[in-house]
């Protein structure tokens, strides 16, 4: 873990941004990205875009982060005086 303010990152992150003209699109939307995201896809950057929703992100993926050392490092981060 760096000496920064950074928070640690967990083994997956998705960076996300998702406009909607209204709630039922946008939970469409999200619903898509869940499923295209759990068959493998959206793996690194990527866009879509329909007549009710878009999106646009990126995704990484950290194989040496385990759910224990998130932690860990969570609390060394603590430790260091970060609010």
């Amino acid at each position: 873990m760096s000496k920064d303010d950074t928070l640690p990152r967990r083994r997956w992150v998705m960076d996300l941004k998702v406009a909607a003209d209204s709630e039922d699109e946008l939970v469409l939307a999200l619903e898509q990205i869940a499923t295209e995201f759990a068959r493998g896809g959206l793996r690194e950057g990527f866009a879509s875009g329909g007549p009710a929703s878009g999106w646009c992100g990126e995704t990484s993926e950290d194989p040496t982060m385990t759910h224990d050392r998130y932690f860990q490092e969570i609390e060394l981060w603590k430790d260091a005086g970060r609010p």
